[in-house]
C-alpha cells in the first residue's frame, strides 16, 4: 500500500513539472521576426491562384528533404494584394508546412523594420 501511494506521489510530482514546462514555453512571447529562421528565401507574389500550390508545395518538398541549395530553413512567401484566392491558398500552406510563413506586404515591412 505504501509503495502504491509512493508511486502515484511520483507520478503526480512529473505531472506537475511536465505541466510547469508546457505552461513555461507557452508563456514566452515571441515576435515573428523571433520566429523567423535563417537563412531564409523571400518570394513575392500576386494574383496566381492557378499555380501557387503546386509552386509551395514543390519548394517545401525541397526543402523538407534537403534538395534546396543552401539548405534553406524558412521560405516567406508576401502577398502583394491578389485580388484572387492566392490569400486564402497560402493561409492554408502556412498552417500545413510550420516552416513557411505567409503574409501580406505590410506585414511583411513590419517583420523586417521591426
Amino acid at each position: 500500500m505504501i509503495i502504491a501511494i509512493f508511486t502515484l506521489l511520483i507520478l503526480f510530482t512529473i505531472f506537475c513539472l511536465f505541466c510547469r514546462l508546457i505552461l513555461l514555453n507557452l508563456s514566452k512571447k515571441t515576435t515573428l521576426a523571433e520566429q523567423i529562421k535563417p537563412p531564409y528565401a523571400v518570394l513575392s507574389v500576386k494574383n496566381c491562384e492557378g499555380c501557387i500550390e503546386a509552386l509551395i508545395r514543390s519548394i517545401a518538398r525541397q526543402m523538407k528533404f534537403g534538395e534546396c541549395v543552401n539548405s534553406l530553413d524558412t521560405l516567406i512567401v508576401t502577398d502583394l494584394g491578389s485580388e484572387d484566392d492566392t490569400p486564402i491558398i497560402l493561409e492554408k500552406l502556412g498552417l500545413e508546412y510550420p516552416f513557411i510563413y505567409c503574409m501580406s506586404q505590410e506585414e511583411y515591412k513590419k517583420t523586417v523594420d521591426g
